[in-house]
């Protein structure tokens, strides 16, 4: 007797939603090629790769990077000013000095 794949599936379309033992012949360790587990795994894999494009590519992800990029370009202009402030300072301290008589 042929076994078939112990995988349990949706039946499509009927009222009540109810599973029932898929029709397909087992081929490796009692799942068909459909339903054995590293097939599913690849399917899957797949099906998040594409997915992951999409995302990437979609205008809220550029828009968050964007703020994000703008985030840290804020915060480095910030650092720049504080240096900035903070050479000027130096500036004028090393000025007095050299203007005060000794």
């Amino acid at each position: 007797m042929i076994e078939k794949c112990k995988a349990r599936v949706l039946n499509p379309g009927s009222m009540p939603v109810y599973s029932h033992q898929c029709t397909f012949n087992a081929v490796k360790d009692g799942y068909c090629k459909r339903h054995h587990p590293d097939a599913v795994k690849i399917r899957e894999e797949k099906h998040r790769e594409k997915f992951q494009k999409q995302f990437d590519n979609s205008p809220l992800r550029m828009l968050k990077t964007s703020a994000e990029q703008l985030e840290k370009a804020n915060a480095k202009i910030v650092e720049l000013e504080q240096a900035l402030q903070k050479s000027e300072d130096q500036n004028r301290l090393y000025r007095k000095m050299l203007t005060e008589p000794i």
